[in-house]
């Protein structure tokens, strides 16, 4: 009996995103939202669902092919790397693996296109490695399920949809957590329980005794001028700080790394948050500017107070500014990121 793909794949999942070029992949309210572009034409295209085929990476691009809701989308690489930290993604086959299959071909090529099918249940008989009638009558069924064009044929994505399908181990389910291991921490802080099974994953360097927990969902706003000198793109980072002192303790505070892509440094001062008609100016720390080509990274950490927090995990909706020495940037917060920034900082108040 045929596999049931609604099982497989129409239950499709990946964590929420922006657009393409910013974070494509986010996870809220236990389910994912993908944005991406459809293959099929490069429109942009945003799927709110539960589970996501994952089929490999692009060649030319880089980018992650996903299939979800009927849908072949690319999203941008950085997104699901951060987001999926358990995904062994450099174990994914990129297009340049894949030579087209087509009628009356033979070979090894043919004979796991065979298995493939036969482990979903389109084609039955044995797996002998030549394209006939048959295999084809089983691609045509393959791809009108998948809402796919009907070609009789499959070339390199549509390869790679199959085999990951054929695979339960790129089945992934928003149900998910990131295995991320906390040992570096555990026993020296207290109430990390609360993001043990959140989604939240560590990065330590041990050796520097620094790091920082996060589920890598990021706020990105280009808030570039019309000259070059004017350019200014900010990206939020959320999550909690770490720091190891010399006595070995460690301390976890929840925070917002800020960083600034920009042709002349903004020299960022304060982060103002405004949770219901609450009002937090909060400091910068741990400042630092480095080059990338001829712009300037300059980066930033912002801790969160207690009432900061308390007041974010209690707000219905968030706003945040950005003030530097030479002006203040108003950063857009939608109704996904508001809500991740609030279920952070009620995590916050149990660390």
């Amino acid at each position: 009996m045929k596999r049931s793909i609604s099982v497989l794949v129409l239950v499709a999942m990946l964590a929420a995103g922006f657009a393409v070029c910013a974070e494509p992949i986010r996870k809220s309210d236990g389910q994912f939202a993908i944005t991406g572009t459809a293959v099929a034409d490069e429109t942009s295209v945003t799927v709110v669902t539960d589970l996501v085929q994952l089929l490999g990476t692009e060649a030319e691009t880089g980018s992650y092919l996903v299939y979800t809701e009927g849908k072949l989308l690319r999203c941008d690489a950085a997104g699901l790397s951060d987001i999926l930290p358990y995904i062994d993604v450099t174990a994914l086959k990129s297009t340049a693996d894949f030579e087209p299959i087509e009628k009356w071909g033979k070979g090894d090529g043919v004979r796991a296109m065979q298995e493939a099918l036969k482990t979903l249940g389109y084609l039955t008989g044995s797996a002998d490695g030549v394209f006939g009638g048959q295999s084809e009558k089983a691609i045509v069924a393959f791809q009108t399920d998948c809402g796919l064009e009907q070609t009789g044929g499959l070339d390199a994505v549509e390869q790679m949809l199959l085999f990951s399908m054929a695979s339960a181990e790129t089945v992934l389910d928003s149900s998910m957590t990131p295995r991320s291991s906390y040992g570096p921490l555990e026993g020296r802080v207290g109430g990390l329980d609360a993001v043990f099974d959140s989604g939240y994953s560590l990065s330590y360097d041990a050796f520097d005794g620094k790091g920082f927990i996060s589920n890598g969902n990021e706020i990105s706003y280009d808030a570039s001028g019309a000259a070059d000198i004017d350019q200014a793109v900010f990206t939020l980072k959320y999550g909690f700080d770490v720091s190891e002192n010399a006595a070995q303790e460690v301390t976890v505070a929840p925070a917002i790394k800020i960083t600034c892509l920009c042709a002349r440094r903004p020299v960022m001062q304060y982060l103002v948050i405004k949770a219901g008609d609450r009002r937090f100016s909060l400091p910068v720390s741990d400042m630092t500017n480095t080059l990338e080509g001829i712009r300037s990274v300059e980066g930033c950490t912002v801790v969160l107070t207690e009432e900061a927090a308390k007041a974010v995990s209690e707000a219905e909706s968030v706003q945040m500014r950005i003030e530097a020495k030479y002006q203040t940037f108003d950063i857009p917060v939608d109704e996904i990121t508001s809500q991740d920034l609030i279920r952070f900082a009620a995590l916050a108040k149990d660390i």
